[in-house]
């Protein structure tokens, strides 16, 4: 913060909003000309962006950015264009697409924004804890941030953990694209599936149980059962981890309620009666907004809920509306 003080912010928030002024007048003006570090100063917009409605808000955002990924072809596979790439360059284009695989996934979670990728839209390969290996110099030689040995082996374990947090948004991506029970023609969107009629309620339950609960079983408990960190009693690199560990479980709990409302949705409009699907769903939403509105609760508790993407504000706002709703109807 004393940086900060220092250009003349008084908070942090501030200073988020003129740097992102800034970046949207260099991307107005069509200053850069990489096209890689346009679609990243894209992405990170789209999380620094407070609006999550209206004109040019994230979802705005995050669109131009998959635009300009698909333009610059990071959705295929080197091999299709060229060889002769470093694999530093392979791994950096790998990296960018995987953010916007994720970013497209909170938008359409955040909103009633549509998904705009789908499996069969790229060629490539999933994220791997090589992909997020330091860069090296034209010699070979590791290249870090710091020169002293200590801090060098600090900076390995904390990129390590984001990497690792990065990888699961990844593999969600992937489970909440596709049903390994069901096939249909057009997508495997979720959301399609979840449209369907109540004979395929039985495999629906089993890709909610199997697909969904593994993956949450896959992650390291270090991940599953990781604390809210306060602002004054970890260092800001593990706030960082603690807090995308914390969004990672709110992303899944947003997909699972999600999940249900789009299916107690469909149950209603075609007037179909299954009690059992009824209260299964209504269970399994109750459970996940609960957990998104206490982990907000908590990260708000402990003074570090700036730090977390303005989507998750869109996530806590949604459990909510979805908790009272629940809450009139059984008054009634």
């Amino acid at each position: 913060m004393e940086v900060l003080e220092q250009e003349g912010f008084k908070t942090r928030q501030q200073a988020r909003r003129d740097f992102f002024e800034r970046a949207r007048l260099l991307y107005d003006f069509n200053c850069e000309l990489d096209q890689c570090t346009v679609v990243q100063s894209l992405i990170m917009m789209s999380l620094a962006c407070d609006r999550v409605s209206g004109h040019r808000d994230a979802s705005y955002w995050a669109d131009v950015a998959i635009s300009e990924a698909l333009r610059a072809k990071l959705h295929l596979d080197l091999a299709y264009i060229s060889p002769c790439y470093p694999i530093d360059v392979q791994r950096l284009r790998r990296r960018i697409w995987w953010c916007c695989c994720i970013l497209d996934n909170l938008a359409s979670l955040a909103t009633d924004h549509t998904p705009k990728i789908s499996e069969g839209d790229f060629d490539v390969l999933m994220l791997e804890e090589t992909d997020f290996h330091p860069l090296t110099d034209v010699y070979g030689n590791t290249r870090y941030h710091s020169c002293d040995d200590r801090t060098r082996h600090d900076e390995q374990i904390n990129a390590k953990d984001l990497a690792q947090v990065c990888i699961f948004q990844a593999t969600l991506w992937t489970v909440g694209k596709r049903n390994p029970q069901i096939s249909t023609s057009d997508d495997n969107r979720l959301y399609d599936i979840l449209s369907q009629s109540t004979p395929v309620a039985g495999q629906l339950f089993t890709w909610l149980d199997r697909s969904l609960v593994q993956w949450y079983d896959s992650l390291p408990s270090s991940i599953r059962d990781s604390a809210i960190p306060s602002s004054d009693g970890h260092n800001r690199r593990n706030m960082a981890i603690l807090l995308s560990q914390a969004f990672l479980r709110m992303v899944y709990h947003m997909t699972i309620l999600k999940a249900c409302q789009s299916r107690l949705k469909n149950l209603v409009e075609t007037e179909i009666t299954s009690f059992f699907e009824i209260d299964f769903c209504q269970l399994l939403a109750d459970s996940s907004a609960k957990h998104i509105i206490q982990t907000i609760a908590a990260v708000d508790d402990k003074g570090v809920g700036r730090f977390l993407p303005p989507m998750s504000r869109s996530f806590a706002l949604l459990a909510a509306n979805f908790k009272a709703s629940a809450t009139l109807k059984q008054s009634h």
